[in-house]
């Protein structure tokens, strides 16, 4: 019943709202940003509904259709990085793991070209403690709510800069 309704509220923006290419506007972006995660929803709920794969893989399916968008983040060739040069590591690392989490330790420190790899642990630590973060020596870092209620926190004031 709801993906019929979506599908339409889709249909109506896309039509009466000048989305489409109908004319020489370009698409406004709450529109866009509206259909794009209606659509998503729409293809991860027909996978969800129509799946006969183990509970498992349907969920990571899913998962992989209604990943966060996370304009902060430039990936490529699986190159990632954080494009905003002001952000402190600490800032740097809750976005990338509110993008995908859990992450290496490595992989973070990559990410952001942190040079020092003990002062790096040591600010993982202080993450840990804080409980933006569950993070393990020697383990993968994990956001926790707390962390990303913070990242999003971060990802909104520097969506809002633009």
């Amino acid at each position: 019943m709801l993906i019929p309704r979506a599908l339409k509220a889709i249909y109506n923006v896309r039509n009466k709202r000048g989305v489409g290419h109908l004319n020489n506007f370009s698409a406004n972006e709450m529109d866009a940003t509206y259909i794009m995660y209606t659509t998503e929803w729409v293809l991860a709920e027909l996978v969800r509904l129509s799946s006969h794969l183990p509970v498992q893989e349907t969920q990571e399916l899913v998962d992989d259709i209604v990943e966060r968008q996370v304009k902060l983040l430039w990936k490529s060739n699986g190159i990632v990085r954080v494009l905003e040069t002001g952000l402190s590591a600490k800032k740097k690392i809750l976005v990338l793991l509110y993008d995908q989490s859990p992450r290496s330790e490595e992989s973070l420190r990559s990410i952001i070209e942190y040079k020092n790899k003990a002062k790096f642990r040591s600010l993982l630590g202080k993450l840990h403690r804080e409980r933006l973060i569950e993070h393990k020596e020697d383990e993968n870092c994990v956001i926790t709510p707390k962390g990303s209620v913070e990242a999003e926190t971060i990802i909104n004031r520097n969506h809002h800069k633009r």
